[in-house]
């Protein structure tokens, strides 16, 4: 998940141009994987201040919202200063993975997932409870102290889209490859096509393969003289 979410985070970097905006953001792994468990219990039994500020936050969150990790690709670009949207990879219960696009304008998330129907309100809500939450703290905690007020700490409205015209797998194994599709095509400013299917699906996988080989000029091995081979016995 990781390295072709970082991929998609080093081709916007170098070329904005090919997305739908230059304001897009790509998280990996990292929020879904630290914002969850443990470390939400704890952000919400840390008592806040008159501000509503003063909660434990996960670690890395302020460097994320100001473009400073991953330290191998900083944008330096801050959430909602030079980025509208955020795109992630998130994952529900351990067991399924499922698309994240945070319209930080509209204080929205919309959730696509490739299963139809998987996750009733009541479970998506609390899944993606975290971001829902942690974002618009961020924004205030953020912000220069005379303009926290305009940062009110109402949770993020959200959407769940299954089924219709968003591809469904037929199997239980290939949503993290479904979840990566969906931010892809959506960021380009394509529509979900017919092909992303369990027809193609280790096409699709070995297409993804090649294209990480191809970001990280991976060639193979240096050539050989095959010719002398047997003078090395």
């Amino acid at each position: 998940m990781d390295a072709v979410m970082n991929m998609f985070r080093q081709r916007m970097k170098l070329h904005p141009e090919w997305f739908r905006s230059d304001r897009l953001c790509f998280c990996d792994s990292t929020p879904s994987m630290l914002w969850q468990k443990d470390k939400w219990k704890r952000f919400l039994s840390t008592k806040p201040d008159g501000q509503g500020l003063g909660r434990w936050v996960p670690g890395g969150a302020t460097d994320l919202f100001e473009g400073k990790a991953p330290r191998f690709c900083q944008t330096l670009k801050k959430w909602e200063v030079d980025i509208d949207e955020i795109y992630m990879p998130w994952n529900v219960k351990d067991a399924h993975w499922v698309a994240l696009m945070v319209s930080i304008p509209k204080r929205h998330i919309t959730v696509w997932d490739s299963i139809p129907g998987c996750l009733s309100e009541r479970l998506l809500a609390k899944a993606i409870e975290p971001v829902a939450v942690l974002l618009p703290y961020l924004q205030r905690l953020m912000a220069d102290i005379g303009d926290r007020y305009k940062y009110p700490l109402d949770r993020y409205t959200h959407e769940y889209i299954s089924g219709g015209d968003v591809p469904a797998q037929d199997n239980s194994s290939d949503c993290g490859v479904y979840c990566l599709k969906f931010i892809e095509y959506h960021s380009l400013g394509r529509l979900f096509p017919k092909t992303l299917c369990g027809r193609n699906m280790k096409a699709i996988r070995a297409k993804l393969a090649a294209d990480l080989y191809h970001e990280i000029n991976c060639r193979g091995p240096p050539e050989r003289n095959w010719e002398d081979l047997d003078n090395d016995i």
